[in-house]
């Protein structure tokens, strides 16, 4: 199962994967819609309401305990494949979505996405994967490929431009954002005001805001094994390399003070591109084998900015 593709168990739950390598016979998930009778989406005649649970720490672990696991890698959602009765695939539906979104504030973007990626590296997730979208429905979208993340950084800008748009959110948005993250995710270790700050692919304009997303093609997916545990760590250090930061999980490279090499990992969404190159921060984390540290724990673990004078 590819990063990013929705899918929908047996109990009609709704969930996308995390990342392209899982468990045998089980995929790692993040919940987004639930069952509701008061809920305002529908499919096959049953609603439902977004309310996303990426960790399985909150509606997911009351409806469905068997799902939520802990372990020494983390609060995670694993769904047996054998409970997966449909999937959406978000390279899929290019044709859909530009139809569907044809009278909309959001047909100048897409004609504009095409006119940058090949149209079979374009997904969309969220309800128009699904297929229930209402006028109010975000566009969430997804590029696939390293090769497109090297064309999405050279032509942001001009895209933007082309748009009307810029990169910054509005004071209520970051206000927004931060609360949400803040709810789940501890606010002593980590600086998610900074992290937003480095959000380069985010296109605001007066009608919308969205962030371009990124998934690997099937040739470029890494593999990263957490083998063995070495306890807690608190290494500080620069960023040497961030190219990973657009996927999931989510990784970069740091040199610390005493010149050693760590390969950083989060499977924690509001941590995408969460650091650049050349920034020096301090991660608190969990290291595995010899240079591998593990951000797994929402309320112990996080990333901070070191700014010198």
């Amino acid at each position: 199962m590819k990063d990013h593709i929705h899918f929908i168990t047996k109990d009609g739950f709704i969930f996308t994967t995390k990342g392209d390598v899982h468990d045998e016979q089980q995929v790692r998930s993040a919940a987004l819609y639930r069952v509701s009778t008061s809920g305002k989406r529908e499919l096959h005649g049953i609603n439902y309401e977004k309310e996303t649970d990426e960790l399985g720490m909150g509606w997911l672990r009351n409806a469905k305990l068997d799902y939520c696991v802990q372990d020494e890698i983390g609060p995670r959602i694993l769904i047996p494949t054998k409970d997966i009765t449909d999937i959406f695939d978000p390279f899929s539906v290019f044709d859909f979505v530009k139809w569907k979104t044809k009278d909309t504030q959001w047909k100048r973007l897409v004609d504009e996405l095409e006119k940058v990626f090949p149209r079979e590296d374009i997904g969309f997730i969220g309800s128009y994967l699904v297929g229930f979208p209402s006028l109010d429905s975000d566009l969430d979208i997804v590029i696939r490929g390293k090769d497109n993340l090297t064309i999405a950084k050279q032509e942001i800008d001009n895209l933007r431009s082309r748009l009307g748009a810029v990169q910054t959110l509005d004071s209520w948005r970051e206000k927004v954002s931060l609360k949400k993250y803040h709810a789940v995710f501890n606010s002593d270790f980590n600086d998610f005001t900074e992290m937003i700050k480095r959000r380069w692919s985010t296109i605001r304009t007066s009608e919308f805001m969205l962030k371009l997303r990124f998934a690997y093609k099937s040739h470029e997916i890494p593999n990263p094994i957490f083998r063995h545990p070495q306890g807690e760590r608190t290494i500080t250090g620069n960023v040497l390399v961030d190219e990973g930061v657009n996927f999931m999980p989510r990784v970069f490279t740091l040199m610390s003070h005493d010149h050693q090499t760590y390969h950083v990992f989060t499977y924690f969404w509001d941590y995408s591109f969460c650091v650049a190159k050349g920034d020096r921060v301090s991660v608190r984390a969990s290291l595995f084998d010899e240079n591998k540290l593990l951000l797994k724990d929402p309320k112990e673990h996080g990333i901070r900015f070191i700014h010198e004078n």
